[in-house]
Order: C-alpha cells, then sequence, then structure tokens
C-alpha cells in the first residue's frame, strides 16, 4: 500500500489514508501550539513549549510516510 510518495526531502500524501494521517497530525499540532500560546509570556515560551509535542508528531508522520511509500 502506497499512502506517501516521496517529494524531495519529505513525503507527500497520495491516497485518502496518507491525508488523513497528516492532516491528523497538522491538527494535533494546532491544538498543541494554540493551548500552549494561551499560557506562553514571550515567543521563547512557546517556542520551548511546542517543540516536544511538534517534534515528536513529525518523526512519527515522517516515519509512517517512509514506511507507507513505495520508494
Amino acid at each position: 500500500m502506497t499512502a506517501f510518495a516521496k517529494a524531495g526531502p519529505l513525503h507527500r500524501p497520495t491516497s485518502l489514508l496518507g491525508w488523513a494521517i497528516t492532516l491528523a497530525a497538522l491538527a494535533f499540532m494546532l491544538q498543541v501550539g494554540w493551548a500552549i500560546d494561551r499560557r506562553a509570556q514571550s515567543g521563547s515560551d512557546m517556542l520551548y513549549g511546542i517543540y516536544p509535542f511538534w517534534g515528536v508528531t513529525f518523526l512519527l508522520w515522517d516515519w509512517l510516510a517512509r514506511r507507507l511509500s513505495a520508494n
């Protein structure tokens, strides 16, 4: 099953499963960003707060994209 295709250093979704994974990751990252931004006192507070969540989410998305791609 190929849900992603290689597009430079990243992957792009090519099926409904790929789009569902991508949109779920983006929705989670937006929700985390919004929640942390409400309590952040400065820009650096927000960056330090979202980094663990966004970094792990991107790594999981990248791992899934590599496993579900034909390349």
